[in-house]
């Protein structure tokens, strides 16, 4: 009996131990044990279980519905359902769930229990246990969210270890590329930026692991073989002794192409700056040079009027006349640049007006040069000067037959007329926005040369040549004529290639404008006119009042002078009888402009001719709606100042 008792003893006391040690153990893993009778309804709670619901050792009642008013709401019916679930189909039950706090607060815990069951199979009691897993759960759900993110990131997002091959993609990268997740990690770095061959990739990865982050613009290579512009944001990391990279890529397609339509107005901006620029220094010196031509072109007119016509002395003056008279082409030339030529603006056949300059061409162009006409016979009219937009086509055929350098060669013409959009001329030269509609077009084709890429924002510069000799303005005079007609020019060259020139002009939409005088040749009539009274000459330039106030003298007329604006309304105020004013444009102190409404302010009737160096579209312009009696564009002979001047007093009378 001693023996049997003190094996007892020794029995309980290893359990007490063994239970004991079990506690601890389970405290320390932060474990809560229970054990539910399910005919009473008594649990029986460890102090792990009291301590989790915030309450003090041996303060929890020790039943199931005790058990249920800690569980949180939302998650009671799940649970009763999973322990319902176990107890049918005698297994164990496992459910993550929250639970509240005596004090309000919510944990996350984690619920796994078994059933014991009598000889009939009926459950009789259930224990299990309870683990607070909050800080997992937190953690979990916080990698989740970061995985999901990345997963959706707006960028790209590779992994990839020293061996340049990817470990992680997200989705955005697959969209990119056009491949699967698992496709991705079958390839390298190498296989997808075109920037990061294998030959470099030792020396990349040296100095990426160096400076731990670089930023890099590249281009990413897709599967169907495309590439598209990137920027990459790469991070090397160091984690638990494993070193990778972290890449963040974006598509910057977007932005490079704002840049480079950024940079391609910005060029157009400054091109149509310098164009107007050199078209404003181009008028002024022409405009000048005009008042030179006037003394000149005027005196040796004067001066072959008094001389008989056999007179050996006359073929001096032709000279100086003829001499005079080109320096006066090139001067319309410039203002042809400035867009303040002389112009004659009526409606005009592309066609037709392509083949008569033909014509002109044959004999102009090298005999190499086959010359092919492609004209629409169905063009709608354009608003236009017939001589200026001949000297156009002139011009880009002569420009193309220089261009074959002496070789055989096509020179092919084409008219046609198109729907241009607002976009339409966005790549063009002095398209300062053109509205959209329609356009009669004008291409010039040639298999010459070429234009080296570096000079195509040059050909249009006045003086600018690629040829061993000069032609003067030549293609700077093209673009002040299609600029003044509102049009715009599209250049195609390749060295080696040819060239294509594409002239668009409006096709008639509205009314012609009006202009002040009709330019024919002298008459009879203008030869032998004569006036008399009082012309009042306005010019700020000596030699101009001098040379016109000769010219009107010796056809009968009294004449006085003015050398501005202000001036001119003084002398007016002075003289009786004023019956014409022959009235500069360009003045100091008060420009023609201001003279002119003056003295229409002061005496409606009289008769007033402006003479300019610019042309009498830029002057219809100005007085569009007080239109003057005529015009005469400097330099004039005596004969075109005659026929202003008359064709003023017969409207007057």
């Amino acid at each position: 009996m001693t023996a049997r008792k003190r094996a007892k003893h020794d029995s309980e006391a290893i359990t007490r131990q063994s239970d004991a040690f079990f506690r601890e153990t389970l405290g320390a893993a932060r474990v809560g044990t229970w054990t539910w009778d399910i005919e009473t309804g008594e649990v029986v709670w460890s102090e792990e279980v009291e301590r989790l619901f915030g309450l003090a050792p041996g303060s929890f009642p020790g039943t199931y519905e005790a058990y249920k008013q800690f569980q949180h709401p939302e998650d009671l019916r799940r649970v009763e359902r999973a322990i319902s679930d176990a107890l049918a189909t005698h297994s164990e039950y496992d459910i993550e769930h929250r639970v509240r706090r005596g004090d309000g607060s919510e944990r996350w815990v984690q619920g796994r229990g078994r059933a014991a069951y009598d000889a009939e199979g009926t459950a009789v009691r259930m224990a299990g246990t309870v683990t607070d897993i909050t800080e997992k759960k937190i953690a979990t759900e916080h990698a989740a969210r970061m995985q999901f993110s990345i997963d959706h990131a707006a960028d790209a997002v590779f992994w990839h270890d020293r061996n340049a091959r990817f470990i992680y993609v997200n989705e955005r990268a697959c969209q990119g590329l056009g491949y699967t997740s698992e496709e991705l990690k079958q390839l390298t770095v190498h296989d997808i930026d075109v920037n990061t061959p294998l030959e470099i990739w030792d020396a990349f990865w040296a100095k990426l692991t160096s400076r731990r982050t670089l930023i890099v613009d590249s281009a990413h290579r897709r599967k169907d073989g495309t590439t598209f512009p990137v920027e990459v944001k790469l991070n090397y990391v160091d984690y638990d002794g494993y070193g990778f990279v972290s890449a963040f890529v974006r598509d910057v397609s977007e932005r490079v192409r704002a840049e480079e339509e950024r940079g391609r107005l910005e060029a157009q901006v400054l091109h149509a700056q310098k164009m107007e620029s050199l078209g404003i220094l181009a008028g002024g010196i022409a405009h000048d040079f005009n008042n030179l031509l006037v003394g000149i072109l005027g005196s040796a007119s004067l001066g072959a009027a008094e001389l008989p016509s056999d007179s050996p002395v006359r073929k001096r003056f032709d000279v100086i006349q003829k001499a005079a008279s080109r320096a006066s082409d090139l001067a319309m030339q410039m203002l042809a640049y400035s867009g303040k030529g002389r112009f004659h603006v009526e409606k005009l056949d592309l066609s037709d007006l392509v083949a008569e300059t033909k014509r002109l061409l044959e004999h102009a162009i090298s005999k190499k040069a086959t010359l092919e006409l492609s004209l629409s016979s169905e063009l709608p009219a354009v608003q236009g000067d017939a001589t200026q937009i001949q000297q156009v086509v002139m011009n880009l055929i002569t420009n193309g037959s220089d261009s074959l350098e002496g070789r055989s060669g096509t020179i092919r013409v084409v008219t046609e007329v198109v729907d241009a959009s607002e976009s339409y001329f966005r790549d063009a030269f002095v398209a300062d926005d053109l509205p959209p509609g329609q356009y009669c077009v004008l291409e010039i084709r040639d298999d010459g040369s070429g234009i080296a890429p570096d000079a195509v924002h040059k050909i249009f510069d006045p003086f600018y040549t690629t040829k061993f000799a000069g032609r003067g303005l030549g293609l700077a005079a093209v673009l002040g004529i299609v600029r003044s007609h509102r049009g715009a020019i599209k250049l195609d060259s390749e060295p080696e290639r040819g060239t294509c020139f594409r002239v668009y002009l409006p096709a008639d939409g509205g009314p012609v404008e009006a202009t002040l005088d009709k330019v024919d040749s002298p008459s009879t009539a203008d030869e032998s006119f004569t006036g008399r009274g009082t012309v009042l000459v306005v010019d700020d330039e000596e030699m101009v009042r001098n040379v016109a106030a000769i010219m009107l003298e010796k056809r009968g007329f009294d004449v006085v002078m003015a050398g501005d604006g202000r001036e001119a309304l003084d002398v007016f105020g002075r003289t009786d009888d004023v019956s014409l004013v022959l009235l500069d444009m360009t003045m100091p102190k008060m420009d023609g402009q201001e003279t002119y409404h003056e003295l229409r302010r002061i005496d409606s009737t009289v008769a007033i001719v402006i003479s300019s160096g610019f042309g009498m579209q830029d002057a219809s312009r100005r007085f569009r709606d007080d239109p003057p009696d005529g015009f005469v564009q400097k330099p004039y002979r005596v004969d075109e100042l005659m026929r202003a001047v008359r064709r003023a007093l017969e409207n007057d009378c």
